[in-house]
């Protein structure tokens, strides 16, 4: 992070990249982002000889201990069919104020081209000039076999200075969501902006940004390195691009590229920059500059809009990105519960959500593990916690169902909720989202005796609840005898991890006196019919009457056990 009023000894020069016919002419136009990015991809910039073409990538001035250091990088691409010397020509800064300065060539510098290739060549000199700007480069012949020697300048392209790593007035900008190509840069990917985020963890405040990487040539492409910095309130904030970017794209493979912006808290990012790093000279002698390159803009919001989302419908399968590494093509995901619960002894509510996941393919998948979050109207979100146990895989037509459970305040009371869901490891530490529905809670039916528990439907008959006193142990026990009917409404496997029935005994201050918990799977699991639950374990050697029943689904999740109340019992 550093401030733009800073005072800095950098500047960097780059040029703009015109094609021979627009050098012949003397005129320069006006360019667009799109206009500009064009002619640094497929011009070969200006014409140095028969053969070879030059245009600047990029080019520096520090101020050192013993001078200014210059440095530039300098293109040179081959248009003929055949191999070709890089011409031994000189060349000179010119600075603004006509003073030119020679630029010693790097020893690795390539010595030839070869046909239909480019080459990047560096230049490193120090002088003992003060401050300056440069405002052009000029390719000069030199003659030394006469006298006086003779000098001729082939070639002199102009050049604008800006701040190093700063943006500039001559910086060209993207709108948000617009494809771009980086300019100075050979490659020829482009990138378009598809998400922006905000997380807290950690390290405090950080923006995620996702960029779709896209190859459109024919031939595969490496990722090339570049930086993208958050511009807020006079300060550059750095960003670094997450694990997990592929390395090369193949023709017409598409791929996202995420960069994190760590902020100071409560600063909003008022656009954001790319940048390129350009090295000068070898080993510990070696000079790096930051390069602007492109100035982005931000959405409006980092967050989404519920209203312009359509409503879901419970049970039909979700739209993820066909990007995603989590949901395969073959693997259907829908919500099917979404219900909300008050927890008056806890100070919050639960809001708890179901995900069923089919696999249509003929082979076993893996279950896809996401994060889910809850998001409102008014820009609330709500993290949701997994349950702790689940399978491992999906086998072919067999769902399974998978349990999140969202602690949100009693202030909460949206009845509807958008479901963001996404990937923990594309962007790990960081998530990336792949997928966003709008959805309602549903109700429970008032004074029913039927209650709803993911894939059974829950039918309460006959109960009562009598107490029993042991003359061996001398304490008090209860015993709970119901008929409870279970229907299976979907065909759906339960495994361990599945939400279980927790019976609780309240005293009329609504202390808990006793609980138990049963499951649908292993041993002691519930059955539909007739059953009694014995209450051993109390919390008080005395006789409590009359007393609730308060009957629960519960399910284990990676923050503890989430409880939904689905019904009460009163002696």
């Amino acid at each position: 992070m550093e401030d733009f009023n800073m005072k800095t000894w950098h500047k960097i020069v780059t040029s703009a990249v015109l094609s021979t016919a627009i050098a012949a002419s003397g005129t320069f136009p006006v360019w667009g982002v799109q206009g500009a990015v064009a002619a640094a991809v497929e011009s070969a910039g200006y014409s140095l000889n028969g053969s070879i073409q030059a245009e600047v990538k990029s080019a520096a001035v520090k101020t050192v201990e013993d001078g200014t250091q210059i440095a530039t990088v300098v293109r040179l691409t081959n248009t003929s069919a055949k191999k070709t010397r890089v011409p031994e020509y000189e060349l000179r800064a010119v600075t603004d104020g006509g003073v030119e300065y020679l630029l010693t060539p790097s020893a690795s510098n390539a010595k030839a081209v070869q046909a239909r290739e480019t080459v990047e060549l560096v230049y490193l000199s120090t002088v003992d000039g003060g401050d300056f700007n440069i405002a052009s480069l000029a390719f000069v012949e030199v003659d030394e076999y006469v006298y006086p020697k003779l000098e001729t300048e082939l070639l002199r392209i102009p050049v604008t200075a800006t701040d190093a790593g700063r943006p500039g007035a001559d910086t060209p900008a993207a709108a948000w969501g617009t494809a771009f190509t980086i300019p100075s840069l050979s490659s020829k990917l482009t990138y378009t902006p598809q998400g922006w985020s905000q997380q807290l963890s950690e390290k405090g405040q950080t923006y995620l940004i996702t960029l779709l990487a896209e190859n459109p040539t024919d031939k595969r492409a490496s990722l090339p390195e570049f930086r993208m910095d958050a511009l807020a309130g006079g300060k550059q904030y750095a960003g670094v691009r997450t694990e997990g970017a592929p390395e090369a794209l193949e023709p017409g493979e598409k791929a996202y590229v995420h960069y994190a912006v760590n902020v100071d808290n409560g600063v909003e990012p008022e656009e954001l920059l790319i940048l390129t790093s350009d090295a000068y000279g070898e080993g510990t002698a070696a000079v790096s500059f930051d390069v602007p390159r492109l100035k982005l803009s931000l959405p409006e919001t980092s967050g989404v809009d519920l209203a312009k989302l359509p409503e879901y419908k419970s049970g039909t399968p979700i739209s993820f990105d066909p990007l995603n590494q989590i949901v395969g093509e073959n693997t259907q995901v829908s919500l099917v519960e979404l219900h909300r619960h008050e927890n008056p002894e806890q100070g919050f509510q639960t809001v708890v959500a179901k995900f069923k996941m089919l696999n249509r393919g003929t082979k076993p998948v893996v279950l896809p593990s996401f994060q889910a979050d809850l998001t409102t109207a008014g820009g609330a979100s709500y993290t949701g916690s997994r349950q702790v146990t689940a399978a491992a895989t999906l086998v072919p037509n067999v769902a399974s169902v998978v349990t999140y459970s969202f602690n949100v305040p009693k202030s909460e009371t949206s009845e509807t909720f958008g479901i963001k869901l996404s990937d923990m490891k594309a962007a790990a530490p960081y998530v990336s989202e792949i997928a966003m529905i709008k959805a309602p809670l549903q109700k429970e039916e008032e004074g029913g005796t039927t209650y709803k528990m993911y894939p059974y439907d829950v039918k309460l008959g006959f109960w009562t609840l009598n107490s029993q006193f042991s003359s061996t142990t001398l304490q008090y026990s209860y015993k709970l005898t119901m008929d409870l009917d279970f229907t299976v409404t979907d065909d759906v496997m339960v495994d361990a991890g599945f939400s279980k029935l927790k019976f609780e005994l309240a005293d009329t201050e609504g202390r808990v006196v006793a609980s138990e918990t049963h499951g649908f799977t292993g041993e002691n699991r519930l059955i539909s019919g007739r059953q009694t639950l014995t209450f051993s374990n109390l919390q008080t050697e005395q006789l409590q009457y009359p007393l609730t029943i308060n009957v629960y689904e519960s399910v284990e999740t990676e923050s503890g056990t989430a409880n939904r109340l689905l019904f009460k019992l009163k002696q």
